[in-house]
């Protein structure tokens, strides 16, 4: 049982919760869930997670400024940004901000799968945290050498892969 990864999702929809553990925990994961980011804070002091599944709007405190709380406090914690309001500058913000991932809703459940295993095989350097601290610094970010890998072929997906050259 200790082998299982555990993620921790974030989401103030409620009716996604049931479906979130059903899933992943029909692919061997262990899974607890969280109405608020206030809420998952206080789970990330107790418990350890391989992963933190994150919705962006959310009251009393948003995606953003939680994938940062985690950033600061949990550096190798991965955390994958999801969003019903996706677009590409945010996409940008969340990634050179720490998240390893950023799905757009709607998303099918398999392509949620795949995204999480995906992200849980990457590694997440220990130098993650000071990698964001000093894009924070610079709002345009660095200029030398950025390695993003972006998972998946959805529509959302392709149209970012697309413009990032034209951004950046």
């Amino acid at each position: 049982m200790d082998q299982q990864p555990h993620l921790l999702f974030v989401d103030d929809e409620n009716l996604l919760h049931t479906l979130f553990e059903r899933l992943f925990t029909r692919n061997g994961f262990k899974v607890t869930c969280c109405a608020s980011a206030i809420q998952a804070i206080e789970e990330l002091k107790t418990t350890t997670f391989d992963l933190v599944v994150t919705d962006f709007m959310m009251p009393d405190m948003d995606g953003f400024s939680l994938l940062g709380h985690i950033r600061e406090h949990y550096p190798t914690t991965r955390v994958i940004m999801v969003t019903a309001h996706a677009n590409v500058q945010h996409a940008v913000r969340m990634m050179q901000h720490g998240a390893i991932d950023y799905i757009p809703k709607p998303f099918t459940t398999a392509d949620l799968v795949d995204r999480v295993k995906a992200s849980l095989s990457k590694e997440v350097p220990e130098s993650a945290t000071a990698q964001s601290e000093s894009k924070k610094d610079s709002p345009s970010g660095s200029k030398g050498k950025t390695s993003v890998q972006y998972i998946g072929e959805s529509a959302s997906i392709s149209r970012l892969k697309s413009v990032l050259p034209r951004v950046s």
